[in-house]
């Protein structure tokens, strides 16, 4: 199983630096998270019962109108607790709304003394102890290797639910490699480690792709830049055909383009950037619907 070969890994780089064998034992850090991983891929499956049992499920509100059972909502949050223990706890996903009823009959994420949460499902001792050493930038294979199979165990529990539960993702642990001198046989170093909004995340990504696409089809191919290709388009009416000559003739386009690539071009700018396309173009791309453009509101002194 891939979760073990991170533990039997870790482990085995982990003897090579000390030149002595694991102390399964021992008192150091190390030696802790490694018990506290073995411990959570023994105990996860128990701790999910009460996640996945449909004794759990509010069943009458997931009948839908069909007679057929959809599958109860969760939310997953991963954290860091103020004791530098990593934990993984699951609550309804609409908790937060005070009117709303959940999917489960019993759930709450308080505990009584030496007893863990009702919904935790996976808890790492000391992971922020062992996440530091990453950000003084002292990670060595073994801790890598070790954070590496703590964040597929996270993974493997959540697809794990997802079978039972429709599952989204509050909080996550995120993982940021330095690859500047990866190669086939020289492996990723590990550069940072940290919780993070998932949410936030994927729009940070989406951000940056969106970005990448805009400099990739026209600050690189074209030499000019996404504004300018839609001053084009308008001085051409709205006419694909038109606006690789305007392009060509005009701008002096580094690449000669064809009204099929304008096109393409045109309505993907339209389609998933209206901030640019609504500012400074007004003619609606042919064969699209047209929208109501956003109106920006004056910014008044108070």
């Amino acid at each position: 199983m891939i979760l073990n070969y991170y533990l039997f890994a870790a482990i085995r780089e982990y003897e090579k630096k000390k030149r002595r064998a694991f102390d399964a034992d021992g008192s150091d850090y190390f030696s802790t998270i490694v018990r506290e991983y073995q411990s959570a891929l023994t105990g996860w499956p128990s701790d999910i019962k009460d996640l996945i049992s449909p004794k759990n499920w509010q069943v009458e509100r997931l009948l839908e109108q069909d007679r057929s059972l959809r599958k109860p909502r969760v939310s997953l949050s991963v954290d860091i607790t103020q004791k530098d223990n990593l934990v993984l706890d699951w609550y309804p996903a609409d908790r937060f709304d005070p009117r709303a009823e959940n999917d489960f009959k019993y759930w709450n994420d308080q505990w009584l003394p030496n007893s863990p949460p009702f919904n935790r499902l996976v808890m790492i001792r000391e992971f922020g102890r062992l996440s530091s050493y990453i950000r003084l930038g002292e990670t060595g294979k073994a801790e890598q290797l070790l954070i590496e199979g703590i964040l597929e165990l996270l993974d493997h529990v959540a697809d794990f639910a997802s079978y039972f539960c429709e599952v989204s993702k509050d909080t996550w642990l995120f993982l940021e490699y330095d690859s500047r001198n990866s190669t086939m046989t020289k492996p990723r170093v590990l550069r940072s480690c940290s919780i993070r909004n998932v949410a936030e995340e994927k729009a940070r990504e989406e951000t940056a792709r969106k970005a990448a696409w805009l400099k990739e089809k026209f600050a690189e191919n074209l030499g000019l830049e996404a504004i300018t290709f839609l001053q084009a388009f308008e001085e051409a009416n709205g006419s694909f055909q038109g606006t690789a000559r305007v392009l060509k003739e005009r701008y002096s386009a580094r690449t000669e383009i064809s009204g099929s690539k304008v096109k393409t071009l045109v309505n993907r700018l339209y389609k998933e950037y209206p901030h640019i396309y609504d500012k400074h173009c007004s003619i609606v791309p042919p064969g699209l619907a047209p929208r109501q453009k956003a109106q920006v509101l004056p910014f008044k002194r108070t």
